[in-house]
């Protein structure tokens, strides 16, 4: 992003010094960063948000667990048409 005082991180905000921005090389070409390190923590925000809408349904002894891409627990339903529904209702919208 650039500021009429320099470039600025698109991860963390802070003022990019003159020749020492860093590209990523997947598709956001658009984006510039500070650091490496500011570049993988984007990807990996970016990375979870797309997993977040990814969803499974697995047994989990008497109750069916709905799970996002991420692994972390969006419900647990007592009948498997139930997960299975909250599943279809949360990829439609």
């Amino acid at each position: 992003m650039y500021r009429p005082n320099g470039t600025v991180c698109d991860h963390c905000g802070q003022i990019i010094p003159r020749g020492s921005v860093v590209k990523p090389h997947f598709f956001l070409i658009h984006l510039d960063f500070c650091s490496q390190a500011c570049m993988d923590a984007a990807e990996e925000k970016r990375r979870r948000a797309w997993l977040a809408k990814e969803f499974s349904v697995e047994k989990r002894g008497r109750h069916w667990k709905v799970s996002d891409g991420n692994g972390d627990l969006v419900c647990l339903a007592v009948y498997k048409k139930g997960a299975q529904e909250v599943v279809r209702r949360l990829k439609a919208a």
